[in-house]
């Protein structure tokens, strides 16, 4: 004599896997937004930390020679870097500091490769590295894929 059958039926099983299936579909896209957002900010931190790196070396070392720069921060291919005021070339090697960033896109002054020259102030001054010359804006744009970010270095 059977009593009660224990388990589940194929509908019941069905249902359960459907409901899974949306639940996992729904937190997979809000995990991709989430990581693109705590991306985009990691980037902000990163840009923030870059400018008063390239303030503080400004400051401690000043102006080299012909230079009027006294520090540089430059930005080419997604990466970030800190360079004495006497580099002349628009690129990472050897830098004081240096960051890779994680992003689809990024400018500064609305420039893919750009560069921020320092006086012994501390403050952007004008500069030319690699016949290009130096932004005074501290303005800049990052995009990871749906979000926008915007903002000003200080």
């Amino acid at each position: 004599m059977v009593i009660g059958q224990r388990g589940l039926s194929l509908v019941e099983m069905m249902v359960t896997v459907a409901v899974a299936g949306i639940l996992a579909l729904y937190g997979g896209s809000l995990t991709a937004s989430w990581l693109g957002k705590q991306q985009l900010q990691a980037t902000q931190e990163v840009l923030q930390q870059g400018y008063a790196k390239a303030r503080s070396v400004a400051l401690t070392h000043g102006a080299n020679g012909a230079s009027n720069s006294a520090s540089l921060l430059l930005l080419t291919n997604k990466q970030l870097c800190v360079q004495n005021g006497d580099y002349t070339a628009l690129n990472c090697t050897d830098a004081l500091w240096q960051a890779q960033l994680a992003v689809d896109s990024i400018t500064i002054a609305q420039q893919q490769t750009a560069c921020i020259a320092f006086n012994s102030a501390g403050l952007p001054s004008s500069g030319v590295v690699n016949s290009q010359n130096c932004a005074t804006s501290t303005q800049y744009s990052i995009s990871k894929g749906s979000n926008n970010a915007n903002g000003y270095l200080e």
